[in-house]
This record gives C-alpha cells, structure tokens and sequence, in this order.
C-alpha cells in the first residue's frame, strides 16, 4: 500500500484529478525505491509475538493519535469480459472491504466491463449516514463530466430510494418490536376457539311448608 495526498482543500475537479494523479506518480516512485524483497525480509524475521504486540499499540494509540492516514482507497482491475454463473449474466461486482482501528472509511472500486461499482464501509459514528456520501460522489462526478465535457456512455439508472440511517447498536430502533397480529387474524382465531360452557347456578330447594312450632 501508498500512502498519497487528498487535495480535499481544491474546488475545481480537473485541478483536484490533476494533483491526485501527481500525488500517486510520487507516492509509486517512492515505493518503487524500496527492494522488492525488504517487505518478506521483514516479515520473516518479525516474530508473530512481536507484531500482535505492534497491532495491540496501534489499536489504543488510534483513539489519542492522529494516524497519518485516515480512509483508504482501493482500485481494483477486474475483468473486461462478462461474467456468467449458470447461465445468468453478472450485471455488476460490487466490492465490500473492511475498516480498521483509526481508518474510518474505506472506499474501494472494481472495473468490470466497461462499469466503475463503488463499495464504501465506514464506521458509523464517524458517517452516521451513508448514503449522503454516495450522493456526493454521484454530484462530483456529474461535476467532473461537466466540466471536461464528457458524458455518461449509458446514462445512469434512476436511482433507489434511499433506507437512512442505521440506527446504533443498543438503541431502541436496533431492538426489533414484537410482531403484532392484525384484529382480523385476531377474530379468526378468536373464532376458532369453542366458548367454554357457562356453569349453571345451583338451585336453592326451599320447602313449601314450614312446619309450625308449638
């Protein structure tokens, strides 16, 4: 992995695809500097004592230290040719990566065909809603269409609506209610059920005549 320059703070999107392409062209000439062997050299002398120790340190020092990265961004070349699975076509391959301690987002995009699909992961403290950046990067590249001139090759599919956001783990909204019958399923088997026979009253005999006491 690099490690590259976000130019977050540039306005204009050929100035922004212009500074990340050089970002990376320095990020690759520095990575290509390092022996190709120097990463197994370290990994074969590093015992697995000492890098759980590493990963430990780096867990609790996520929290009080700024990393010096914080999202990560993967391009992922797949193939150009369509897929089958018993017959039926693959309509697009959509990534799904993982986060991890200090790194609250990760972006990752897989080619296929001629198709760009996008899979983002992020910590939901940090993006409680998804989709808001999904639909900035829908607006940023229609902003970077419009201002190079270029255009959709198929136009984009109306897009589904949208679920908000995930509620947090322990809340109330992540607790799933009890499912409730409706009043008519209710008086269905409200029918089916024989009413219990009601008990009859004991009948007090009483006598027609009183005896007379002297």
């Amino acid at each position: 992995s690099i490690v590259a320059e976000l130019p977050t703070d540039c306005d204009d999107p050929l100035e922004r695809v212009a500074r990340c392409r050089e970002a990376m062209a320095v990020a690759k000439r520095q990575l290509d500097l390092v022996p190709a062997t120097a990463l197994i050299e370290a990994s074969d002398t590093t015992s697995p004592v000492v890098a759980g120790a590493a990963v430990r340190l780096m867990a609790r020092l996520s929290d009080r230290v700024n990393l010096p990265v914080n999202v990560v961004i993967s391009n992922v070349p797949g193939p150009r040719e369509p897929l089958y699975f018993a017959g039926a076509k693959l309509d697009h391959y959509i990534p799904v990566s993982t986060i991890s301690n200090g790194v609250g987002l990760n972006i990752t995009v897989h080619s296929y065909e001629d198709k760009l699909d996008f899979g983002l992961v992020a910590d939901r403290d940090l993006i409680p809603d998804l989709w808001d950046l999904v639909d900035l990067h829908v607006d940023e590249i229609d902003r970077l269409f419009a201002a190079s001139g270029a255009d959709y090759a198929v136009p984009p599919p109306k897009p589904a609506g949208r679920r908000g956001a995930m509620p947090k783990p322990g809340s109330k909204a992540a607790k799933r209610a009890p499912s409730k019958k409706s009043s008519a399923s209710r008086k269905s088997s409200a029918s089916k059920k024989k009413a219990a026979p009601k008990k009859k009253a004991a009948a007090k005999k009483t006598s027609s005549k009183k005896r007379a006491t002297a």
